[in-house]
């Protein structure tokens, strides 16, 4: 017999309440990835400045350069070059967490997001930018932060919301990066990303639509707990581990 799971979830005047750790929402079934990816792209983002460092190299070539025919592989490897630590300090954190978000609540689009966030915002800047070296992380930074605050307007779902205002209260002031303030900043990789994540929110918001557990389980094994004073009923459900999400 299969292994099987139990659960539950509540409706609560109009609402739905879910726990945390088992709530399928509308992305399908979540795993350790989304932890996983999120570090190891931290520790690669670490372990070139490190080496850099160390052997007193500078690996600024593997940027983009705007409209340089032998500068179009800067789009895939731009992102892993940062000038200095401080640089790599300041995106370290935002891309960690706003990936590690992405994969949490969109596991099914998470890969997707990270691959069409990198190559729009990269060809972008290789197609608009600046005739000057762009390298770091930040575009990446705008682009996740881009989608993860439209998504959840497009999908007018309250838990996407809920997401969505988490973004602006923490990254909200980056906005201001998007617009040519300083000569020193790629503004044009954060403009681009800024877009990219706006087009990508716009082209799976189909895919964002709420999908209840009744929707999604086959098999629902009793309704408890009915309190009409509360307006409160409790459902208690089972699952088995091979049914697909």
């Amino acid at each position: 017999m299969a292994n099987q799971k139990f659960g539950y979830f509540r409706i609560t005047k109009g609402f739905i309440f879910i726990p945390f750790q088992i709530k399928p929402i509308i992305m399908g079934k979540k795993s350790a990835t989304y932890l996983y990816f999120p570090l190891l792209f931290l520790i690669c983002l670490w372990l070139i400045k490190l080496i850099e460092y160390t052997l007193g190299i500078s690996f600024t070539n593997y940027g983009i350069f705007p409209q340089k025919l032998s500068s179009l592989p800067g789009i895939f490897t731009s992102v892993f070059i940062h000038g200095d630590f401080n640089h790599l300090i300041a995106n370290s954190l935002p891309v960690f967490f706003l990936s590690m978000a992405i994969f949490y609540f969109y596991p099914r689009l998470a890969f997707r997001i990270i691959i069409f966030s990198w190559l729009l915002t990269g060809i972008g800047v290789w197609l608009g930018g600046r005739f000057a070296w762009h390298i770091g992380a930040s575009g990446l930074v705008y682009a996740f932060a881009s989608f993860l605050f439209f998504a959840g307007v497009v999908s007018k779902n309250r838990k996407l919301l809920a997401i969505s205002l988490l973004v602006i209260f923490l990254y909200g002031g980056i906005i201001w990066g998007i617009f040519p303030r300083d000569p020193h900043t790629s503004w044009e990789a954060h403009l681009f990303g800024f877009f990219a994540g706006i087009i990508l929110a716009y082209y799976y918001a189909p895919n964002l639509k709420f999908k209840t557990i009744l929707k999604k389980k086959k098999q629902i094994d009793d309704f408890v707990d009915f309190d009409t004073s509360s307006g409160t009923i409790d459902f208690k459900y089972h699952f088995n581990d091979n049914e697909k999400q």
